[in-house]
């Protein structure tokens, strides 16, 4: 798998999960014995400011948790409100590194090897309905815009891609150098990280009306924000356009939120991450799911209180999570 990039800080945890039957630590939290959930777990939902799953029902895809495990190859399906492990989806799925639902209830994986696409599940579907490929070669992050138009970062091709959904040819592309994430806000601006390798560090790039503006006379015009981070990773805007985004930083990794302008660092979500590499939202806002690569473990936050929730991990049926969605992340 070594013609796969994956970032300086996933890579060498994916390499070294493999080789080691992706066995590592799952960190230091307390569990209560047999159900995977921290004692914070234990505490009422409503105290930290959480809906209870069953008022979550008339949302689409809010009634389970999708987490995109590396090393039991499959997308593990947790039941929201307990986690408890219903099922997984195996069909099309190959070292899944991200995966995002839109706003109908599809649900996209980006597979990294060998394959090298996004594939799209029709909602409550177990068998791929579309694949997306053409001019991918190691998508590491995907998303959905408002309009249905799917978002591929290609660290390998250093581009992002947009596709038309259902279809297989590349709509729009720009360069971009060393991409992890990318997010989409519901004016249809696209906001993407790139490691800037010599200056050791990440900005965070934002195409202004899309990859492509209309009726802009040049192509791929990003403008770069002010907020910078050490080495960035997955991405998602919550309801109020600020933006949630991963830092693989090995010295001090984080979880970081930005508000607009996007010039500065405005808070952080959680603490105590190895190697935190993607990050959701539901719907509400109300839950944060940030899967780290380094614990082996998705942990659960409340997103307006910063507590934590729970944190999943063997007890609920993973081994390697490096992605989880429980809901639409499409757009704010």
């Amino acid at each position: 798998m070594n013609h796969l990039s994956l970032g300086r800080g996933a890579l060498s945890v994916c390499v070294a999960a493999l080789l080691a039957a992706c066995g590592g630590s799952l960190g230091n939290s307390s569990t209560i014995p047999g159900s995977g959930m921290t004692q914070n777990s234990a505490r009422p939902l409503s105290d930290l400011g959480v809906v209870p799953a069953r008022h979550h029902h008339k949302y689409l895809g809010l009634k389970d948790l999708y987490v995109a495990d590396i090393t039991n190859n499959a997308i593990e399906i947790l039941a929201n409100g307990t986690y408890k492990n219903v099922g997984s989806i195996s069909n099309g799925i190959s070292f899944p590194l991200a995966n995002f639902l839109d706003k109908k209830g599809n649900l996209y994986v980006a597979n990294g090897y060998p394959y090298g696409n996004i594939v799209e599940y029709a909602p409550g579907k177990t068998t791929p309905s579309f694949t997306y490929n053409a001019g991918m070669f190691g998508p590491l992050g995907v998303s959905v815009d408002g309009a249905g138009n799917v978002y591929e970062v290609d660290f390998y091709l250093n581009s992002v891609n947009e596709y038309a959904r259902g279809t297989n040819v590349v709509l729009h592309t720009c360069p971009v150098a060393n991409p992890e994430g990318v997010a989409i806000d519901a004016s249809g601006n696209v906001f993407v990280d790139a490691i800037n390798t010599a200056l050791s560090g990440t900005n965070i790039i934002e195409y202004i009306g899309g990859l492509i503006k209309r009726g802009h006379p040049h192509r791929c015009q990003p403008t770069t924000l002010g907020a910078t981070l050490v080495l960035g990773g997955g991405m998602v805007l919550d309801n109020n356009n600020d933006l949630v985004v991963c830092d693989q930083n090995r010295n001090s990794p984080a979880v970081d939120i930005i508000a607009p302008p996007y010039s500065r660092i405005t808070r952080t979500l959680g603490s105590a991450y190895s190697d935190p590499y993607h990050v959701t939202l539901n719907k509400s806002n109300t839950l944060a799911f940030v899967a780290d690569a380094g614990l082996d473990e998705v942990l659960v936050y409340a997103y307006k209180t910063n507590t934590l929730v729970t944190t999943l991990g063997s007890g609920n049926g993973l081994a390697a999570p490096f992605s989880a969605v429980d809901g639409p992340n499409a757009v704010p």
